[in-house]
């Protein structure tokens, strides 16, 4: 029972400080299709790899703005683009 109480207790500060993390980059404005991630560029899905990879966010990532679902980075404009598009 205790274990139990210990894990949700660390899943809900987890939770808490992701929201955290999220709420204070609001005001972030991010370029056409893209929007801001705690994650920023990590596994983004690219025209070269379009399969976007599901690693974990490390923990001192500095977030930033990434490929809204259904966009691809295409790496010679740097813009986020519909995979016909590449």
């Amino acid at each position: 029972m205790f274990r139990s109480v210990v894990a949700f207790a660390f899943f809900a500060a987890m939770l808490v400080a992701s929201e955290m993390e999220t709420t204070a980059q609001e005001g972030v404005a991010c370029p056409v299709n893209e929007l801001w991630s705690p994650c920023a560029r990590a596994c983004e899905p690219t025209c070269i790899k379009p399969q976007q990879c599901y690693a974990k966010c490390r923990a001192d990532s500095p977030g930033g703005c990434r490929c809204q679902d259904g966009y691809v980075r295409n790496p010679n404009s740097d813009q986020c683009v519909l995979l016909g598009e590449c």
